[in-house]
């Protein structure tokens, strides 16, 4: 795990990705933990206006509040989640081929499965796996990039 949490080193992380968007709902997230750091950064969750603000950035976030805020805080409402604009992987899309090894270095894995067979002369079935997973919210991606591969393999 990475991880930075200083506010001063933050805004770096915040300027790259103003610089360089996120394609996926994750961009939603990264514009609402924009609106958070302002909170933070200009000191307003230090009231309890601020606080309640904070928390309702974070049930809009991600997989929503946890329990424990759930519990804390049950009369929030979560902010309205900005939209994002869904991309769909083509051949035209400058840089594709960068942009796929990117998204399957953080979001794929390569396996080999085994599993007991009684039809298989060793007793072990063996199969290579490659999968990548994404939030529900970012499905049209996955049927995206499956389409994409379809035209990739027929080339």
């Amino acid at each position: 795990m990475f991880q930075v949490a200083s506010l001063s080193d933050l805004i770096y992380v915040i300027e790259h990705f103003n610089n360089y968007r996120l394609n996926t709902e994750k961009y939603a997230d990264f514009l609402l933990f924009k609106k958070a750091y302002d909170i933070i950064n200009n000191k307003k969750h230090l009231t309890e206006a601020g606080l309640r603000k904070l928390i309702s950035i974070r049930a809009s976030m991600n997989k929503g509040l946890p329990e424990r805020l759930e519990v804390a805080f049950s009369n929030i409402t979560p902010v309205i989640r900005p939209q994002v604009s869904k991309i769909n992987l083509g051949l035209n899309i400058p840089d594709i081929n960068f942009w796929m090894a990117g998204f399957v270095s953080g979001e794929g894995c390569f396996f080999i499965k085994t599993s007991k067979s009684k039809t298989h002369k060793l007793s072990i079935s063996v199969t290579l796996n490659f999968l990548v997973t994404q939030n529900i919210r970012d499905a049209y991606l996955l049927k995206s990039f499956v389409k994409f591969l379809i035209v990739v393999l027929s080339l």
